[in-house]
């Protein structure tokens, strides 16, 4: 049992040292000492405990107890530490002051926070006997890698140490231990559920289910977790927006609308704002995406060409003793004039193209342009002519997650889909 308090530490000190020896502060500071090194022992087993599997690893590395070193030079004022709404205490009886909760009429101070510290729920001068001590969102604030005061611990004393208690430091340890299943460096939060999902999907097989999840994990959006979830409640202020179930509470960034109301029941893998999917071509919705970019890697051809998702005029001819169709496309203008060759191509040598499906005669008498309709959805007929099978499209705004960012770690972790599947990132304003 490890004896981190120093009055408790005392009585196991033979008498003399205790009671008899005149130098009793040395030996009580030696005490704290030995009580500081214990403590500070005991939080960094605890890590290495949580840290043996990615199911136990947090997304940040927790100290009970860890210093913050403070030096003059680096102190810097800041503005008056603001929270609340506004709600008068009334007439102090002290000095017949009115306070108003909200508005403080101290100046305040910050200090550099230590390399990865994102939060701590209190700083005090000392561990084993403080005589000080600063409730964080109270007395200060810690946020953007400083700690800001609204009353100045330092005073007139050009250095001293505080502590910050049960600090949260991004670490990264997720990244380090497990990250290397997936190849990327994984997120301080949602690393620890990536982890997971990758390994789940390297042991048990990759699944587009396992790959929505890693894919949540990553872009910092959560997906749904159980099949059955009741919509309680939706919320959305100027912080998140937050879709609470009957089972989780789901935060997106506050730009994220939500695709649910109260009483909807949700899917597991659903995501619960629009803004992200994960889509097969036959599930591809044109409202969202109107026009879909296929890059080189699908079509062969030297650019990437978009092709729309939408119902747009066809035009017909008579080429080869078959019916071709073309109509209007994005991207460059050799790779267009290429992809219509090539599916034109695709179809004389399997005996019937695209054009020719339109032909429902029941005794064709040779290529007739006017059986082909003025217009229709030339991504639908890709799709039903089987020609984006294995296609998967994830469809990702700006507002819900960092696309660039989501961009390079699907590709990165490509592996967990299926063999079969090709993944194509269609960005959205």
């Amino acid at each position: 049992m490890l004896i981190d308090d120093p009055d408790l530490l005392a009585p196991s000190v033979p008498t003399f040292w205790t009671a008899i020896y005149g130098d009793r502060a040395t030996v009580a500071a030696l005490l704290r000492a030995v009580t500081v090194a214990g403590r500070l022992t005991a939080d960094a087993v605890a890590g290495l405990a949580d840290g043996i599997s990615p199911t136990t690893a947090g997304p940040l590395r927790r100290w009970r107890w860890l210093p913050l070193p403070l030096v003059a030079a680096d102190r810097r004022p800041a503005p008056p530490i603001a929270y609340g709404d506004g709600f008068v205490f009334g007439p102090q009886p002290t000095d017949g002051r009115v306070y108003r909760f909200g508005a403080p009429t101290d100046a305040a101070v910050s200090y550099p926070l230590p390399p990865g510290v994102v939060s701590a729920a209190a700083v005090t001068d000392g561990i084993a006997a403080p005589s000080r001590a600063w409730a964080v969102g109270t007395d200060c604030v810690v946020a953007a890698g400083r700690v800001t005061f609204l009353v100045d611990p330092l005073g007139d004393a050009a250095a001293g140490t505080l502590w910050l208690v049960d600090a949260g430091v991004d670490a990264a340890d997720t990244s380090r231990r497990f990250g290397t299943v997936l190849g990327l460096s994984l997120p301080a939060v949602g690393g620890p559920a990536a982890a997971v999902a990758g390994y789940a999907a390297a042991s048990s097989g990759t699944t587009v289910a396992g790959f929505r999840e890693v894919l949540a994990a990553i872009a910092r959006v959560p997906c749904v977790a159980t099949d059955g979830e009741v919509v309680e409640a939706v919320l959305a202020d100027a912080d998140a927006t937050r879709v609470v179930t009957d089972r989780a509470v789901y935060a997106y960034a506050a730009g994220a609308v939500a695709a649910v109301a109260t009483g909807d029941v949700l899917a597991a893998g659903d995501w619960p704002v629009g803004g992200i999917g994960l889509y097969t071509a036959a599930t591809l919705p044109s409202a969202l995406v109107p026009d879909v970019p296929l890059p080189p890697d699908l079509t062969g051809l030297a650019a990437t060409i978009t092709i729309p998702n939408r119902v747009v005029a066809l035009t017909t001819a008579v080429a080869d003793g078959h019916l071709r169709v073309e109509w209007e496309m994005g991207g460059d203008a050799a790779a267009v004039t290429a992809f219509f060759a090539a599916a034109h191509a695709a179809g004389v040598t399997a005996g019937k193209t695209i054009g020719d499906t339109f032909d429902l005669r029941a005794v064709p008498d040779g290529p007739l342009p006017t059986v082909v309709p003025p217009a229709a959805n030339p991504f639908a007929l890709l799709v039903s002519h089987g020609l984006l099978d294995g296609a998967m499209f994830l469809v990702l705004s700006a507002a819900v997650g960092d696309v660039p960012a989501v961009a390079a770690a699907a590709a990165a972790v490509r592996a967990l889909l299926p063999p079969h599947a090709r993944l194509f990132l269609v960005p959205t304003a």
